[in-house]
């Protein structure tokens, strides 16, 4: 996504919350669970978390599908939409990642399936009380703001439909967390229709509900980047209890 050079709101301090280089982080979770490990974003992900030395256990319905060969990765069978499914998979791990997508039957967003794993999560998170792993899921950028504009505020987004049912299905999954209480969560959104695979920097910028643009006007930041700012939450939970939005440096 471009646009002209900011002004205002979104260029002032209020919508930066920090710049990150990539850091040298002693690992905190030893344990990384990984719901959609074998998607676009999930993948990614699961690379960053071994390359750092932690041991990540991804979840499909099919684990056969989960082919990483890598000594510290193991493939589970599991069902996020099931409540007895996540407890036995998330027992005795330290964070869980959803990098999810789906919708439902009836295409509502309380049936998205990203909705559906928060509402799952909580629940066993309220089972399991103060060994509860820390819940970082991975959030629609068009959730997020521009100067004003909510981005789910999209005429072309019709109910019913499964665009609907899939786009807000991610902004019924924030206000699950936000209901909930006691539960280690952090909410964490890429910029709207600009993140594609690329160059792994280790620079990104945090914010908190506008989408974040460099100077040049650019919202565009590689996978590779997202999936750091991912696994450095992970291991230092600085979010926990808020929805950032993650973008390129200024």
């Amino acid at each position: 996504m471009t646009r002209r050079k900011r002004t205002g709101l979104i260029a002032g301090a209020a919508a930066l919350v920090g710049f990150v280089v990539l850091p040298a982080l002693e690992a905190a979770a030893e344990t990384i669970v990984v719901y959609g490990a074998s998607g676009r974003v999930g993948g990614v992900i699961v690379a960053e978390a071994l390359a750092r030395g932690h041991d990540v256990v991804g979840v499909s319905r099919n684990p056969a599908n989960l082919t990483n060969y890598h000594d510290s990765f193991s493939a589970v069978a599991g069902d996020v939409t099931s409540l007895e499914s996540m407890l036995e998979v998330v027992s005795g791990t330290d964070v869980i990642i959803l990098a999810l997508r789906g919708i439902g039957p009836g295409n509502t967003p309380e049936e998205a399936t990203t909705a559906v794993a928060a509402a799952t999560f909580i629940q066993a998170a309220g089972q399991l009380g103060d060994a509860a792993p820390h819940v970082i899921q991975i959030g629609g950028g068009i959730s997020l703001w521009i100067d004003g504009v909510w981005g789910l505020d999209d005429p072309t987004l019709v109910e019913g439909t499964s665009r609907h049912g899939q786009y807000f299905g991610h902004y019924v999954a924030i206000e699950h967390y936000r209901a909930s209480e006691g539960v280690k969560w952090t909410v964490m959104s890429p910029p709207p229709s600009a993140m594609a695979p690329g160059e792994r920097t280790g620079e990104y910028r945090l914010g908190l509900e506008e989408v974040l643009f460099d100077a040049e006007g650019s919202s565009l930041l590689s996978t590779e980047d997202f999936a750091i700012a991912v696994i450095d939450e992970a291991e230092t939970g600085q979010s926990m209890g808020k929805r950032v939005a993650v973008g390129p440096p200024y």
